[in-house]
C-alpha cells in the first residue's frame, strides 16, 4: 500500500536529481497524482467520520505529513483556521516562501489571504460583528475583490461579501456568469446543475481531453465540507448526505483555482 511516508520518499530521490528524463517526469506526475487521490481519500474518510462530526485534528495531523505540493499547506491553514487556530494557520502561510519556489503573484496571494485570516480573527474575537471591522480591514477585502489576483484570497474575500452583505465592494471584473450559472475562465465553460439541488449535482465540462482536477466544497463559515477527484468530462456528484443551506463550490486544476461559485442544498 502507498503511504505519505513512501510518496515523499520518491519525490524526495526524484526532486533531488540534477536533471529529470523523459521517464522521471512521468513518474513525478504519477507520484503527484496518487498523493493528491491519497490525500483526498483521507479527507473523506475524516469528514464525517464519526456521526457526522468532522474530525479536523485528524485531517490537519495528515496534511502536516506532506513535504511536496504547497497548495496543501493552503488547505492546512484552512484546516487550522476552521478550528479558529488564527495564529498556527497564519505562520502555516508565513513559512511557504520560505519551503517552496514560488512566483510573486503567487507569494502576493499568501500575504492577503493571511489579510483574510486577520479579519476571520478578529470576527470571532468580537462575535461575528461586522460593525466592528476596522476600515483598513475592509480595504484589504476591497483590493483583493477588485484585482481579483488571488487564486486563495479571492474566494475568502468574497465570502465577506456574500455572509455580511458587503456588496459595496463586489466587482464586475474578472469572470463572466451566464444564465445558467456556469463560470467562463480561459475560454473553458465549467457547468454546474441543477441549482438549487436536492441530492446530485453535475458538472459538464465544454473541452475535450483528460480532466484532472478537484473540487471542494464549503459552508458559508468557510468549512470544508466535501472533497472529490473530478476526471470525467461529465460527472455526477451525491451531496445528499449534506444538510441543507447554501454552499461555495470551488474547482482547482493544476493548483489553480477555475471556478468558485455558489449552490444551494435544499
Amino acid at each position: 500500500m502507498i503511504t505519505l511516508n513512501k510518496l515523499n520518499a520518491g519525490f524526495n530521490y526524484l526532486l533531488n536529481k540534477e536533471n529529470l528524463n523523459n521517464i522521471d517526469s512521468i513518474i513525478l506526475d504519477e507520484h503527484f497524482s496518487l498523493q493528491r487521490k491519497l490525500v483526498n481519500h483521507m479527507i473523506n474518510n475524516y469528514l464525517y467520520a464519526n456521526d457526522s462530526v468532522i474530525n479536523y485534528d485528524s485531517i490537519a495531523l495528515g496534511l502536516r505529513q506532506i513535504e511536496y505540493g504547497w497548495s496543501y499547506k493552503i488547505l492546512l491553514a484552512r484546516i487550522l483556521a476552521t478550528q479558529h487556530k488564527f495564529i498556527d494557520a497564519k505562520n502555516v502561510l508565513k513559512n511557504i516562501p520560505s519551503q517552496y519556489i514560488i512566483t510573486s503573484s503567487e507569494a502576493s496571494d499568501i500575504n492577503n489571504l493571511i489579510k483574510m485570516y486577520d479579519i476571520l480573527e478578529f470576527l470571532w474575537l468580537n462575535n461575528d460583528n461586522w460593525d466592528l471591522v476596522p476600515n483598513d480591514m475592509k480595504n484589504d477585502i476591497q483590493n483583493t475583490l477588485t484585482y481579483q489576483k488571488g487564486i486563495y484570497s479571492y474566494p475568502l474575500a468574497n465570502y465577506f461579501v456574500m455572509r455580511y452583505k458587503f456588496s459595496d465592494f463586489t466587482s464586475n471584473k474578472g469572470n463572466k456568469k451566464t444564465e445558467n450559472n456556469s463560470v467562463c475562465n480561459n475560454s473553458r465553460l465549467i457547468s454546474i446543475y441543477p441549482n438549487p439541488t436536492t441530492d446530485i449535482i453535475e458538472l459538464k465540462w465544454e473541452k475535450q481531453g483528460n480532466i484532472s482536477a478537484q473540487l471542494n466544497l464549503y459552508d458559508l463559515q468557510g468549512s470544508l465540507v466535501f472533497i472529490k477527484e473530478l476526471n470525467k468530462i461529465h460527472q455526477k456528484i451525491n451531496i445528499s448526505h449534506l444538510n441543507t443551506g447554501v454552499y461555495i463550490v470551488q474547482i482547482i486544476e493544476n493548483q489553480k483555482e477555475i471556478l468558485n461559485q455558489k449552490i444551494i442544498k435544499k
